[in-house]
């Protein structure tokens, strides 16, 4: 009775480490953005890494091995997606990966006192607990990993004999269906068709890599509409415009961020292309130039009243305009002149900018949905 109450102990103290790690993971990691569903995965995943030494080890190891699940179910997950694995729910990254963590952790948390009521602790030999304790022998990790190793090698050569044994009857199928149409396709259609095969799809691999992938369009519209006629789930005409404005939404913000992203990089460009044609020019004449002057930059967003804030350094305006006046000014008089123009003209240009006819910054952007 005693060993199932710590079992329950421990697997509530592993449950809640690995759930509040993933929270700070996303916290510190993720921008601040704390995923619902990461979270979730997280802690199933400290359920998952608990189970196999639950009774065995003390308290302390239970939250240890959460706050490690936590990282395990992160990489593993990032993992899979490097390696285009279909895992949409992350079932190996929290059944997988962390029942390995958990086979192994046995070997090295489970206490000599704990294990010692095991019901075959008599056929242990001696020093058959966790590494973590003084007096093991190891023997205890070595079977966990002896265990890790025969399933992972039944498993791969279960599943590839199953793969290699569908895609097979699904190529000979596709095959007599696409001889039958073959007759009835126009060259042109024949022609398309064959353009639409994986590339690099030869010999088994790519066999096997025809038959299991499907098409990005097929994937979007969604599977179950595409091969099993229908949807599992009746969606509502409420459901389905919530959801199509939710994607709309998603995608204007990684348009606005990657508008920012090219903007901010376009600048860095041109400031160090102007700093270098700025160079050459001095050491060609012997101009003696000033420093970079302050302009007022007018910052506004919707609804509030512009403001007026010093910021120095050249726009992309005044980069170009000093480039065609250092390429092709002939004494330091006009090259003053042409710096003082263009700094007239930056501070126009920002006028106008800020007047309602242009918006340079995508975060002043406000975007209504339909």
């Amino acid at each position: 009775m005693a060993l199932s109450v710590h079992a329950v102990v421990n697997t509530v103290l592993a449950m809640a480490s690995a759930t509040l790690s993933t929270v700070v993971f996303d916290q510190v990691f993720n921008d601040g953005v704390n995923d619902v569903f990461d979270t979730c995965n997280g802690l199933l995943g400290g359920l998952v890494a608990v189970t196999a030494g639950c009774a065995f080890m003390s308290n302390w190891a239970a939250l240890v091995v959460g706050v490690i699940s936590s990282i395990v179910t992160k990489k593993s997950a990032e993992f899979m997606l490097y390696m285009k694995i279909d895992d949409p729910l992350d079932a190996f990254s929290v059944h997988g990966a962390n029942g390995i963590l958990a086979t192994l952790y046995v070997g090295l948390a489970a206490r000599p006192d704990l294990i010692e009521q095991h019901y075959a602790f008599d056929y242990h030999p001696k020093g058959h607990w966790g590494l973590f304790y003084s007096g093991s022998s190891g023997s205890l990790i070595l079977i966990q990993l002896q265990g890790v190793l025969a399933v992972s090698v039944f498993v791969a050569v279960a599943m590839s004999t199953w793969i290699l044994l569908m895609t097979s009857l699904s190529a000979a199928l596709r095959s007599s269906r696409a001889k039958k149409k073959e007759d009835n396709d126009a060259p042109s259609t024949r022609a398309v068709a064959a353009g639409t095969e994986v590339a690099g799809a030869t010999g088994l691999l790519g066999m096997v890599r025809s038959n299991l992938r499907m098409s990005s369009e097929a994937e979007l519209v969604g599977a179950d509409y595409v091969h099993h006629g229908g949807s599992a789930f009746e969606l509502t005409k409420a459901q389905i415009k919530m959801h199509n404005e939710m994607r709309n939404a998603q995608d204007r913000l990684a348009r606005r961020g990657k508008v920012k992203a090219e903007r901010k990089a376009s600048v860095k460009a041109n400031g160090s292309r102007v700093a270098a044609g700025e160079s050459k020019a001095e050491e060609a004449k012997g101009m003696q130039t000033g420093g970079a002057f302050t302009v007022p930059v007018r910052k506004t967003s919707p609804g509030t009243t512009p403001t007026d804030t010093p910021s120095t350094g050249r726009s992309r305006e005044n980069s170009s305009e000093s480039l065609s006046s250092t390429g092709t000014g002939s004494s330091t008089a006009t090259g003053t002149a042409a710096a003082t123009t263009t700094g007239t003209k930056v501070a126009a240009a920002i006028a106008r900018t800020h007047s309602g006819t242009v918006v340079v910054d995508p975060d002043q952007e406000v975007y209504d949905v339909e």
